[in-house]
């Protein structure tokens, strides 16, 4: 695969589908029903999604961070890879979409096929600054942005947490969801499954008293005061463990330096580069 030219790699499949790391999206990949030739595209730790080998097409893209790709420095590539290999796994997609963010040298994925994707100045001048793309966002925008002509299908993707599923606060997911939406209607993405839209069109049909224009101001007043009264619950919350918030800041400067930290360093230190 050429990211000089990908598309005639993609050419070869009939529907391409960005599967998160998600309960939800665990249950829809059991459930099936995707076009004969797809392509899955699975994101850092696979076996959080899949409990046995996947037989079918695949690529797997490995999120580089400050620290190189967590799957090295975490020693979970092989782990990762165990459910990938059996099928038709066509390699790892390392992807970069930050200035602090390091892309390991090739030989630390040994004899994977490796290829290093950086989109750091494809989102600067469309992602709120201070926050960085999550990966999901950023595959499928450079995916749709090629405008392939097929099918792109997300998989779990609803910035929402699920279970365990942490939520990062890095990223900007209104903004995401805000875009990601804007591409479903357009057609230049697939939502999900389960994503179910509001019936607004269907209800200015029935009452035609109703414009859209009042159906939008209307929302947007509702949104605002069920997000106060969020706001004012996280606050009563806020205070509430306030204590334990201060505890923890007192103990983590007696935390020793991290394996994440010394990873970075280390990684530095073999691409020949200073901190900061």
């Amino acid at each position: 695969m050429s990211l000089d030219d990908p598309k005639p790699f993609l050419a070869a499949f009939d529907a391409i589908v960005l599967v998160a790391n998600s309960p939800s999206a665990a249950v829809a990949l059991r459930e099936g029903g995707f076009p004969q030739r797809t392509l899955f595209v699975f994101f850092n730790r696979v076996f959080n999604v899949l409990d046995h080998p996947f037989a079918e097409d695949s690529l797997l893209v490995s999120r580089a961070t400050p620290s190189g790709s967590s799957l090295v420095y975490k020693d979970e590539l092989d782990r990762s890879l165990d459910r990938l290999r059996p099928g038709r796994f066509h390699g790892l997609l390392v992807l970069k979409v930050a200035e602090n963010e390091v892309i390991n040298p090739r030989e630390d994925f040994g004899s994977v096929p490796m290829v290093p994707l950086d989109l750091t100045e494809r989102f600067s001048a469309i992602y709120p600054r201070g926050r960085i793309p999550s990966s999901g966002f950023a595959i499928a925008l450079w995916l749709a942005e090629m405008r392939l002509g097929k099918p792109i299908r997300l998989v779990g993707f609803s910035g929402v947490r699920e279970g365990t599923a942490r939520v990062l606060d890095v990223h900007d997911w209104t903004w995401e969801q805000v875009v990601l939406d804007l591409c479903y209607r357009k057609d230049l993405l697939s939502p999900p499954a389960d994503q179910t839209p509001w019936p607004a069109e269907g209800l200015l049909d029935r009452f035609p008293e109703f414009s859209a224009a009042d159906f939008d101001a209307v929302a947007a007043g509702v949104l605002a005061r069920r997000l106060g009264a969020t706001d004012r619950a996280v606050d009563q919350l806020f205070k509430a463990v306030k204590p334990q918030i201060r505890l923890l800041e007192l103990l983590r400067g007696f935390k020793p330096q991290s394996r994440k930290s010394r990873a970075r360093q280390k990684l530095l230190d073999r691409l020949g580069r200073n901190e900061g």
